[in-house]
């Protein structure tokens, strides 16, 4: 595979759909973008490919964060074993269903607000979506690829795992932020997703920077409220009480500035500096990998955050079949429906080739399986 473009850049992928590929052409040949890197789940996204990391000078793209700002997986490895839930699982899944909202709505039982302290640090522009995008979503899973997971690792130990991110928050800042790129660029109708730059030393710049750090923050405290929801259920049911030992809880979808105006930005890439402990969630079938990073400078320090998708969610659900699935899935305990075909584990890269690709980016550490897989 082959780009057009005396800039540096590095494409994981044995395979690239050539919609991917033309829009990675496409950000490459931005005069502000200085390094592009593909990874090997890429694939079709909005503006900037998902599965990919770039590097942009002296300016933020709110469209290459896009819309789920800080989305990402957490993992939380508990004081458990798998003979300590082995008897549970229906009822662990029933009680999570009971207590985490799904899908898209807004949520106002039992929900908690935005603590004073992450709710000071946006701007006053953050702050007002909070009322009207935030309230009734903390400690909510949203829908589409989102999941609540608790599976075992090679030595039977129990995992939380947790794929969420800043829920209509995010949503609402990336919205207002992308209206306003756009509008500098002279869009003022229309889509407002495009190769539309906030420019660094104006106003838009720092305010988009803050809300976005802080919509981070957000879906970070998200995953946690679940994670925390998720051990206090578990603890109830088998009388035991339950703590945990490691949480990695980093997201795949944010802009960082690095130095000299220098500005990363990944959309569908985990960080993967040199130790830096990172998920990837494969699919609802085969699970994730707790991963560490090797630090690899040509990949901008970044893997995959998943499998990435082979088929469109449209394609799985005019392609596949709901009993062939409901089939594959007969060991783990889930909630699958019709509603979430387009989840199948066949709409998804394969996990072996995927992390294949890979090895000079990450090492895993371990590989967790699912019990329990719960779809938003």
């Amino acid at each position: 595979m082959y780009i057009n473009t005396s800039k540096p850049y590095k494409i994981y992928a044995d395979y690239v759909e050539p919609s991917a590929l033309q829009q990675f052409q496409e950000v490459m040949n931005q005069d502000f973008v200085l390094h592009g890197v593909l990874l090997p789940d890429t694939h079709t996204g909005y503006t900037l490919p998902i599965g990919c990391a770039v590097l942009t000078q002296n300016c933020i793209v709110p469209a290459y964060v896009g819309y789920d700002i800080g989305c990402s997986a957490l993992a939380a490895k508990l004081n458990i074993k798998y003979p300590d839930i082995e008897n549970h699982l229906q009822t662990i899944k029933i009680e999570l269903l009971k207590k985490i909202p799904l899908g898209n709505n807004k949520h106002h039982i039992n929900i908690p607000n935005t603590p004073d302290w992450l709710f000071k640090s946006f701007t006053k522009i953050g702050q007002d979506l909070q009322g009207t995008r935030a309230q009734g979503q903390l400690g909510t899973l949203g829908s589409g690829n989102h999941f609540y997971e608790i599976g075992k690792d090679e030595d039977n130990n129990i995992w939380i795992i947790i794929h969420s991110g800043s829920r209509g928050l995010g949503h609402g800042i990336a919205s207002h932020y992308m209206k306003i790129a756009a509008a500098n660029a002279g869009k003022t109708t229309g889509n407002n997703e495009g190769h539309y730059p906030l420019f660094k030393g104006t106003k838009d710049y720092n305010n988009y920077l803050k809300d976005c750090e802080a919509a981070q923050k957000w879906a970070q405290l998200n995953r946690e409220v679940m994670c925390d929801f998720g051990v206090e259920i578990i603890s109830d049911i088998i009388e035991k009480h339950v703590t945990i030992m490691q949480m990695i809880n980093h997201n795949h979808n944010h802009a960082k500035v690095l130095d000299e105006g220098v500005v990363i930005h990944r959309k569908g890439a985990v960080q993967a500096e040199k130790g830096q402990y990172g998920v990837i969630p494969m699919n609802m079938l085969d699970g994730s990998y707790i991963v560490k990073g090797k630090g690899n400078q040509e990949s901008l320090c970044s893997s995959s955050h998943g499998a990435g998708r082979k088929m469109s969610r449209s394609k799985a659900k005019a392609l596949l079949n709901f009993e062939e699935f409901s089939e594959m899935m007969s060991d783990v305990v889930s909630n699958i429906s019709n509603n979430t075909l387009d989840e199948n584990p066949l709409a998804y890269k394969n996990p072996t080739e995927v992390m294949a690709q890979q090895e000079d980016l990450i090492e895993v550490v371990a590989k967790v399986k699912p019990l329990i897989n719960i779809k938003g």
